[in-house]
């Protein structure tokens, strides 16, 4: 086996592949030791639990011990070693990185809130703040406001008793229904 410096690397492919000037076209031929794999998958590995039990490094091992002649090179490392997807909103993607079933939820929780928070603001201040600056929004007036009633040709006064007016139709409406 041609010896790497791997560590450095920031690619998993290297645990099954030799780097060859930036593609990985040769197989490796021996396994690299557990030492190097677990400090491979600390450096590599994204949410990896770093205080992990060893058990849990044990097993990823174990893993890539039999699969390491069935990779080939166009598949995801990450699936062969044991590791569950690349997405963040499942609960599989922090068991299969050493969470336990609590610290799983409350990390996924703490993802889909944080992204449906960011989501929804960002679209509430883009559409006000969009509308706004291009002069779309509007200022809705409605019976129950006294702008309404003047720009429909009242006065001041009357306004105010139209207002009104409207409020105790509204409350007739309201106790007719009840």
């Amino acid at each position: 086996m041609i010896y790497l410096k791997i560590i450095k690397q920031k690619d998993l492919r290297e645990l099954f592949y030799i780097n060859n000037n930036g593609s990985f076209r040769k197989r490796l031929n021996e396994l690299i030791n557990y030492d190097e794999f677990k400090e491979i998958l600390l450096c590599n590995v994204n949410l990896l639990n770093i205080n992990a039990s060893d058990e849990f490094f044990k097993n990823k091992y174990q893993i890539y011990i039999n699969n390491f002649k069935k990779v080939k090179l166009n598949r995801y490392v990450l699936l062969e070693i044991g590791f569950f997807s690349q997405t963040t909103t499942n609960i599989n993607y922090y068991l299969s990185r050493g969470w336990s079933i609590e610290e799983s939820k409350k990390l996924l929780k703490d993802r889909q809130t944080n992204i449906l928070s960011a989501e929804s603001k960002k679209r509430r201040a883009n559409t006000f703040s969009k509308n706004y600056r291009e002069g779309k929004h509007k200022k809705f007036i409605r019976p129950s406001q006294i702008d309404y009633w003047i720009n429909k040709g009242f006065n001041y006064e009357e306004s105010q008793k139209q207002m009104y007016e409207y409020y105790s139709k509204l409350s007739k409406k309201f106790h007719n229904k009840k």
